[in-house]
């Protein structure tokens, strides 16, 4: 593997769309359900939208190894560079913090059967239902800095082996003790579900040397090939592999049931669709030459994507909303009520992209 100590990168604003992407998938996991229990959609329709889009974690995760692997590639090549990228993650850190605090009260008050257990919940005595992939990403963020000086120094090729025995070896810790240990917070958030730290931090170094991969390839047409491959077989030996294993397959992908913790078969899979629609957004966006304003808008949610994921839970207050501005149950009002949330979450996120590009355009006239 070779790591250039300079290179000149351009920026990829197609990243920023994948993430914007993965938000809004996980918006749809997370509220489809409700269009089901009003009828607005069949329950084999849902469980069919919730299997595809369950590949939100495993893309964004994968997006996030990808970019700051891209970001500082050829740019970690001593202590120095080291200490910069730590005080990148230090300065992150607080942010998301903040954020899993706001979701957490955010869910609260909009579900008040959770109130009682508010503050147990921001102290961490408990864990939310709501949010807690920041958990995840909170330590990512942490000991990423140290796991990329590793791979960009020294972790050749042959260091992929050992990351696929680091996970089967953590998915086997959450596996067999995880009836026994799964109320302990440190298992859990480590091994077991609340987005498994270990297990799913592989797909955090699948994703750097995805980034690796491409950043040494030397022309758009061979990224196409490898990057179809790699994604079109993973994602085949994935489902060959979660076929054999479930007899309503659907079904059990829609309610996530190889989550907690990842299954192999279940990583496989999602990770060879996160490639491919990658791939396929790229193509796209290339043969078209210009991005659109979808293509915009996405990229903009990307761009502020902790903002972004994290206000996206003010879609919870749809209900509560409706309820006040009606007698009862009103599925319209409802429904306009979680268009008004989002359209003006989406205005705010614009406004706050506006200010932070102004900013940045200033800094560097100065």
């Amino acid at each position: 593997m070779l790591i250039k100590t300079s290179v000149t990168k351009s920026r990829l604003i197609w990243l920023d769309a994948l993430r914007g992407y993965a938000i809004f998938f996980l918006i749809v996991i997370h509220y489809i359900g409700a269009f089901e229990s009003r009828g607005l959609l069949s329950a084999h329709f849902v469980n069919l939208i919730q299997s595809i889009f369950r590949v939100s974690t495993p893309l964004f995760i994968i997006v996030f190894g990808f970019t700051i692997a891209y970001v500082y590639y050829g740019k970690l090549n001593d202590k120095s560079d080291l200490k910069k990228c730590v005080l990148w993650s230090f300065k992150r850190l607080p942010k998301i913090l903040l954020a899993r605090e706001v979701i957490v009260l955010i869910y609260s008050f909009s579900h008040p059967e959770h109130l009682p257990s508010l503050v147990y919940t921001l102290i961490y005595f408990e864990f939310s239902l709501a949010g807690e992939i920041l958990s995840f990403y909170f330590l990512a963020v942490l000991i990423t800095p140290f796991v990329l000086y590793f791979i960009f120094n020294y972790g050749h090729f042959w260091f992929i082996p050992v990351v696929c025995i680091f996970y089967l070896f953590s998915y086997w810790i959450g596996v067999n003790y995880s009836l026994s240990f799964s109320q302990n917070p440190v298992f859990r958030v480590l091994f077991y579900d609340v987005y498994p730290f270990f297990p799913f931090y592989t797909c955090v170094i699948f994703g750097m040397y995805l980034s690796i991969l491409y950043l040494n390839v030397d022309s758009d047409f061979k990224r196409l090939i490898y990057f179809s491959t790699i994604g079109l077989g993973m994602t085949i030996l994935g489902f060959i592999f979660l076929y054999k294993i479930s007899d309503s397959l659907v079904h059990d992908l829609s309610v996530a049931q190889f989550k907690s913790p990842p299954h192999p078969a279940y990583l496989l899979f999602y990770a060879g669709l996160s490639i491919l629609f990658s791939t396929i957004l790229v193509l796209v966006t290339s043969i078209r030459n210009k991005s659109g304003l979808v293509f915009l808008a996405f990229s903009i949610v990307g761009r502020n994507s902790l903002l972004s994921y994290t206000l996206h839970y003010l879609l919870h207050f749809t209900v509560p909303i409706s309820y006040m501005l009606s007698t009862g149950s009103n599925t319209l009002l409802e429904v306009v009520v979680f268009c008004l949330i989002a359209i003006s979450s989406f205005i705010y996120i614009v406004f706050v992209d506006a200010k932070k590009t102004r900013t940045q355009v200033l800094s560097k006239v100065q």
